[in-house]
């Protein structure tokens, strides 16, 4: 509507009867962030400019005069007939000068009449020339439209260009599962081609795989590339979750994320007129989903939103603006992690001055604060059982590296990747209880989010940190300042009094996307053994240490994994003067079908020389304390299994090479592994991965067999 350079579309909410509200698009979005949208204003009122109401399915807003700026066309629903008001709008103060022509294409008309549907229209406008200008389309023979072979039983606007070059494609979205089929527009034909039609079309396939029904999708340009975006709106809300089709050479499918682009919520006052006994509002056993529309609290929302930004210096705590906006408790801490947080949840209540609403979001966000409670008694856990549990880790994997504080030094130097890998496990436990896969992904992206920030946070809480006297230490001191690291994570996320940013509309924003929909209810997930969930953190915490005591480790231990092609119940074969049978029994482990063996290369590969100077060789050895894993009552029962999957997916995200900022500050796509796993052992630790000859070689090459002290153990490239 406002003529933005780069093209971005503006949001433009339609009443009923034609009015319309403009809410500009101020800050383009993309995959990493949502758009930023100003403040709305109605450009457009029909019934008070023309005496009469305009059916919002018989306007169209597109570029008529081809100046840049959105028009407002109306197609007569009888005749199919125009009307266009041209957009003159004022750069410099903003005012919209709509200037009417009552009849600008006399030519045009179209017999048939649109449908009940929302989709079933009649007309449609889109520039399939690439001129700038919108073009008008009604279904006749001998036009642009051809037969494919399949019945198109919905079929949407042509859209803003799929790939950028100016002219809009055609594409049809199935109505159940939300998959788009996309056909190319290659421009006018000098004559009609086999198909029948004047222009080429070329048949792209699926370009868009949905999650929803097909009437739900929509294909604007949120973030000014000239590509059209995925963009999924909630029929109840107006809410809508974006994919952005960014592919930089101009193919393939769009990023595969959904991003929040922000899309303002409608006003609503609805939520103060729901009660507790209507259909779905008090029913635990009911979708939570259903539940949230029911009470309307996306309405209810941003009234609290409005209300806390209006008194934003009265209370430390969100929740706390929550319970008095809604005259229930004003004293609940959620977000402070400590005795006497008060973050509790409430019964529904019809009493004067407050509504179902408040029931509903107070249990959200009382969950919500429930998983960085549980993080937080997990790191907890995890300090508390050191000494019980792991005194004699150093003994077992790594004999004297208390004497070498630089190796401690550099591994407490790893406290964010370590925090990643602590919340991975307990943001897992609610993720795997979920019931809806849309819900499970969107929470997912807003776990990364969260944890990422974090692992920000970890890293200036070891700028602080003192480096302990053992490995045993070391472990204990990591898990205080990672508690601490929760703590103001949880201020971030709450909106805190710790957390200090004088706008927050981030935070407000995330916190939000978390609970919006029901996400948080309670009854949507199943509920954890906390024992479970703290061993876990402990369990990712003690693979991170244990793997990187054998990494830093003082007896010139190089460890590696080593492929095969051998089959889990193969033979142990290997060159008796390069392995012992009995280490490699003792480091065997299999995954996904194929043996693999965790091994040290330590020392020097060539260990003497020959009155011929031929080498006397090294064998590859098992790494220290490998006979302790995999037993039930030692180091939360960990296998050779768990370090060896944890390898593998280190090796395909950052390969044998890993710089030093992949190691310490884990990327956005390395924390949503961790969460995919019951405890966070992916990508761990860097262990390197070839195979027995590729690490024999490189081992034994002239470059490295006499060096008791390198730095890798496999080739760079394998």
């Amino acid at each position: 509507m406002l003529g933005h350079e780069n093209s971005m579309m503006d949001y433009v909410w339609a009443l009923s009867r034609g009015r319309l509200t403009l809410y500009p698009n101020d800050v383009p979005g993309g995959p990493e962030k949502a758009p930023h949208w100003g403040s709305p204003r109605v450009i457009f009122k029909p019934p008070e400019n023309q005496g009469r109401s305009l059916d919002r399915r018989d306007l169209h807003l597109a570029d008529w005069n081809g100046d840049g700026l959105c028009d407002v066309i109306y197609v007569k629903p009888d005749t199919g007939k125009v009307e266009v008001w041209i957009n003159r709008l004022n750069k410099t103060s903003g005012d919209f000068n709509w200037r009417h022509l009552p009849d600008p294409a006399p030519t045009l008309s179209c017999n048939q009449k649109r449908g009940h549907g929302i989709f079933d229209l009649a007309v449609r406008f889109a520039d399939i020339t690439g001129n700038g200008r919108a073009d008008y389309f009604w279904e006749s023979v001998d036009q642009i439209k051809f037969s494919v072979g399949m019945i198109l039983t919905l079929v949407t606007d042509l859209i803003p260009p799929t790939l950028g070059d100016g002219k809009a494609d055609f594409l049809w979205v199935e109505k159940f599962s939300g998959d788009t089929l996309v056909w190319l527009n290659q421009g006018r034909r000098d004559g009609k081609g086999a198909d029948g039609s004047s222009f080429q079309w070329d048949q792209a396939g699926v370009l868009y795989r949905g999650a929803a029904q097909g009437s739900c999708y929509h294909f604007p340009d949120l973030d000014g590339n000239k590509r059209a975006d995925f963009h999924l709106t909630y029929s109840d809300t107006n809410k809508a979750d974006t994919s952005f089709n960014d592919c930089p050479d101009n193919g393939g499918e769009d990023d595969k994320s959904l991003t929040d682009p922000g899309l303002p919520i409608p006003p609503s006052d609805k939520w103060k007129d729901v009660s507790c006994t209507d259909k779905y509002v008090n029913d635990s056993a009911a979708d939570a989903g259903r539940r949230w529309r029911a009470a309307d609290c996306d309405g209810a929302w941003e009234a609290v939103v409005r209300y806390y930004r209006d008194n934003k210096t009265t209370f430390p705590y969100f929740s706390q603006y929550v319970g008095r906006f809604f005259n229930t408790q004003d004293n609940r801490y959620c977000g402070f992690l400590g005795a006497g947080d008060n973050c509790n949840t409430i019964e529904c209540s019809d009493k004067p001055h407050t509504a179902p609403a408040s029931f509903l979001i107070t249990d959200s966000l009382v969950q919500y604060h429930n998983i960085f409670k549980r993080l937080h008694e997990g790191l907890k856990h995890a300090g508390d059982t050191v000494s019980q549990e792991l005194s004699s880790l150093e003994g077992h994997f790594a004999p004297g590296l208390s004497d070498e504080k630089d190796k401690l030094f550099r591994m407490l130097n790893l406290i964010g990747l370590a925090f990643g890998l602590a919340s991975g496990p307990v943001f897992n436990t609610v993720l795997k209880g979920l019931l809806s896969s849309a819900a499970r992904d969107n929470i997912k992206d807003l776990s990364v989010n969260a944890v990422s920030w974090g692992v920000t946070i970890a890293k200036d809480e070891y700028s602080q940190a003192e480096l302990g006297g053992s490995l045993e230490k070391t472990l204990l001191t990591m898990t205080k300042r990672l508690q601490n690291t929760t703590v103001d994570l949880a201020e971030r996320v709450f909106l805190g009094q710790k957390h200090t940013a004088e706008n927050k509309d981030e935070e407000l924003k995330n916190l939000y996307a978390a609970i919006s929909q029901g996400k948080m209810i309670n009854a949507t997930y199943a509920p954890t053994i906390p024992t479970d969930t703290e061993n876990a953190v402990a369990k990712s915490l003690t693979v991170f240490m244990i793997g990187n005591a054998w990494r830093m480790g003082v007896q010139e231990h190089h460890p590696v994994l080593l492929t095969t092609d051998a089959k889990c119940d193969a033979p142990h074969e290997g060159e008796r003067d390069v392995f012992a049978k009995q280490d490699l029994e003792a480091s065997a482990t299999c995954v996904d079908g194929r043996r693999y063996y965790l091994m040290s290369a330590m020392g020097k590969a060539c260990r003497d020389r020959q009155s011929n100077e031929e080498c006397l060789w090294n064998r590859f050895q098992r790494l220290p304390g490998i006979d302790k894993l995999g037993k039930d009552d030692l180091y939360y029962g960990l296998t050779l299994n768990d370090f060896a999957r944890g390898a593998l997916t280190n090796f395909k995200r950052c390969g044998n090479r890993p710089t030093t900022e992949q190691l310490q500050i884990p990327d956005k796509e390395t924390i949503r592994s961790f969460l995919d796993m019951n405890f966070g052992g992916a990508g761990s630790v860097p262990i390197e991965v070839c195979s027995k000859q590729e690490a024999l070689d490189w081992w034994r090459s002239d470059e490295n067999k006499l060096k008791s002290i390198r730095e890798f153990s496999c080739p760079e490239k394998v």
